[in-house]
């Protein structure tokens, strides 16, 4: 049984806001998270107001985070944001 994606609509306006060559970066991301038995494996776990995501680095100032369904095999992208964007100024 393969993953099933699942895009929020965060995720869906970040991708869609990005360069085509970040883009390109991102869809290479996504391939390899759903080509893997567990995508947990491929990102570090993030804690706090993002307890339970993970992030996969896309480049130096951007990352993937995403969460993980193990028992019904989804994969939820999140968000494609810097680390700014996604913990906030504070």
């Amino acid at each position: 049984m393969s993953w099933s994606i699942i895009r929020t609509s965060r995720f869906k306006k970040g991708y869609k806001d990005k360069i085509p060559e970040l883009r390109a970066r991102v869809d290479g991301a996504i391939k390899l998270l759903v080509s893997c038995n567990d995508p947990r494996d491929h990102g570090s776990r993030k804690y706090g107001t993002l307890d339970k995501c993970y992030g996969h680095d896309i480049d130096f100032s951007h990352r993937l985070l995403y969460a993980v369904d193990l028992a019904k095999k989804e994969l939820y992208l999140l968000r494609v944001c810097s680390h700014k964007e996604a913990y906030g100024s504070s």
